[in-house]
């Protein structure tokens, strides 16, 4: 049975963006946590549930309880990483014709410095590691430009200009 939506709940699934882009080191990580959590971490708590069943009374047996919700989270948690897997978009590194997509390196210059960024999906983005995410307002900028160009981002203190130096 599915439960009605409050008008505002459905607007907010509506601007949500649904970003499914990730690599294939991430996809193998969240294989590697799923594989862990179906084989080594739900038959312990399963056991632990069939443990405390056995004291009696499981309306009053905290016990109880307590493992039947980690057993729940245990499979909420499967579940979202299942879905994650199954939705995936894989991102192919590299910059193929020279233009800037998901996936590229880019290595820009402004106000003097030089920084290097990877675009990724939002689930994997890290601007203090070099990743950021394709809908950021750089990367969104970044995506379709080549190597020369300048990209000029509005910033709170005035426009940042950023020149493309390489894309790989």
């Amino acid at each position: 049975m599915q439960l009605p939506k409050r008008h505002r709940e459905e607007l907010r699934e509506q601007s949500v963006v649904h970003d499914n882009y990730i690599t294939q080191d991430k996809i193998d990580r969240l294989k590697a946590n799923l594989d862990y959590m179906i084989n080594t971490e739900r038959p312990e708590v399963l056991a632990e549930v069939q443990r405390t069943r056995e004291m009696g009374d499981l309306s009053e047996n905290a016990g109880y309880q307590i493992s039947k919700a980690r057993l729940r989270s245990i499979d909420a948690k499967t579940m979202s990483i299942q879905d994650r897997i199954k939705q995936a978009i894989v991102i192919e590194e590299g910059a193929g014709s020279g233009t800037i997509r998901i996936g590229s390196t880019v290595k820009l210059e402004f106000n003097g410095q030089t920084v290097t960024y990877q675009i990724l999906g939002s689930q994997e983005s890290s601007p203090l590691k070099g990743k950021i995410s394709h809908l950021s307002p750089l990367g969104r900028e970044l995506i379709g430009h080549v190597a020369g160009d300048v990209v000029t981002i509005e910033a709170p203190n005035g426009p940042i200009n950023y020149l493309i130096i390489a894309v790989s």
